[in-house]
């Protein structure tokens, strides 16, 4: 595999996260027919589904992840497309094409990595948010929530 994974493995990977997937489809459709869709009860199930992809990121590592978020043509970046005026983002200096690439010491790879992170935690604490730029990290203290940035994820090579 070019993402530098083993055939096998990817293939294991990429039967696991299908699963997965097939299991939430089937969560969705079970939960609207039966009329508990959102939940309590929907929400724990959808986070019991969750915390299996999780495990499976950390048995990886975030090398291998990473090399087959790309390798299946996955987002494995977050990018800044635009800074909201007045946001903590532009108040901590976060430009238009960075690359989010870390947030209070955990990767980003995704869209939901981000919004994960932001809302887990005690709102407003100071948060380390390292983004890539010109191919350097920086590093920017938030306050934990919402960052007042437009994203969107790419696939980049590792």
């Amino acid at each position: 595999m070019a993402a530098g994974l083993e055939p096998q493995q990817a293939k294991t990977i990429m039967q696991f996260l299908d699963d997965i997937e097939m299991e939430r489809l089937y969560l969705h459709d079970q939960a609207t027919r039966e009329g508990w869709l959102g939940t309590p009860r929907y929400r724990q199930e959808i986070m019991t589904l969750v915390e299996r992809e999780e495990e499976l990121r950390l048995e990886l590592g975030d090398a291998d992840y990473d090399r087959y978020l790309y390798g299946t043509g996955q987002p494995n970046r977050v990018i800044i497309q635009s800074v909201i005026e007045g946001s903590p983002a532009q108040e901590a200096g976060i430009q238009s094409q960075d690359i989010a690439y870390s947030y209070d010491g955990n990767r980003l790879y995704n869209i939901r990595d981000l919004i994960t992170a932001t809302t887990e935690g005690i709102a407003n604490e100071s948060v380390l948010l390292e983004v890539i730029r010109d191919g350097n990290i920086y590093e920017f203290y938030l306050p934990r929530g919402p960052l007042g940035v437009r994203v969107t994820g790419e696939s980049h090579k590792p």
